[in-house]
């Protein structure tokens, strides 16, 4: 009876420990021409705010999304999400990964929040 008792002990800690995560696995949206950033839930793309320019120094890309989140949870959001896919955190909101910087500013607006994403190469967006 024991093996039985453990097994199912087993069971019911894996269950406990990866209940709490099992958002993380959920389909992930990402913002058109930012593919490797991703949308947090509860936030919607403004795809008539989207501008993408690519040029020798690199892409140039800003998008838009809102929605009622408060905006200290999508700072918590972003700040948590975005070392994870290899971008290093700055100060106000910037990151940096590999030849690019990418400006998070995140803005209440009625009870939500509206978030600009800016994509620039390095050297253009420390000017």
């Amino acid at each position: 009876m024991k093996p039985i008792f453990l097994a199912v002990f087993a069971l019911a800690l894996a269950c406990f420990l990866i209940a709490p995560h099992a958002a993380d696995f959920e389909q992930t949206e990402y913002l058109a021409g930012l593919e490797d950033v991703p949308l947090m839930p509860g936030l919607k793309a403004s795809p008539s705010a989207m501008t993408d320019f690519d040029q020798p120094e690199g892409r140039i890309v800003e998008a838009t999304a809102s929605g009622v989140v408060d905006p200290g949870h999508v700072e918590q959001y972003y700040a948590r999400t975005l070392p994870q896919l290899g971008w290093k955190p700055l100060p106000n909101g910037q990151y940096a990964r590999e030849s690019e910087n990418l400006e998070v500013e995140v803005k209440p607006f009625g009870p939500g929040s509206t978030v600009r994403f800016t994509v620039a190469p390095a050297a253009a967006s420390s000017r």
